[in-house]
């Protein structure tokens, strides 16, 4: 087994860690973590016998392992974007409804706990 061969399961090995021990309180659901180890053990298994991606893309009628791999990542790219992006608009949406929340909270306070003149 090469030595390259090696750096990248390492890195693999330190990637799927790293994202199971999850961010200060961040917590990962059940199916990511599942899927993700998954992903990690095709990757793995594709290092370690590179000729399964071409059998499995003649088998799919696609031609070569490289186009397979190709289609792969424009795919789990494509999934990683909508996914940042419904983040984004969720975490958005939830600071709107906050700030929406402290204003009247606000207001009120202004309106009805002024002292009088």
């Amino acid at each position: 087994m090469s030595v390259s061969r090696l750096i990248f399961i390492g890195l693999i090995v330190v990637a799927v860690v790293l994202f199971w021990r999850g961010r200060g309180g961040v917590r990962v659901e059940a199916w990511k973590k599942i899927l993700l180890v998954t992903f990690a053990t095709g990757v793995v298994v594709t290092i370690l016998n590179p000729e399964i991606t071409t059998w499995l893309a003649e088998v799919i009628g696609i031609g070569r392992g490289t186009d397979l791999l190709g289609y792969f990542t424009a795919i789990a790219l494509f999934i990683v974007a909508i996914n940042s992006y419904l983040s984004q608009r969720s975490t958005n949406e939830a600071i709107a409804a906050l700030t929406r929340e402290v204003a009247l909270q606000r207001f009120h306070r202004q309106v009805f706990e002024t002292p009088p003149d």
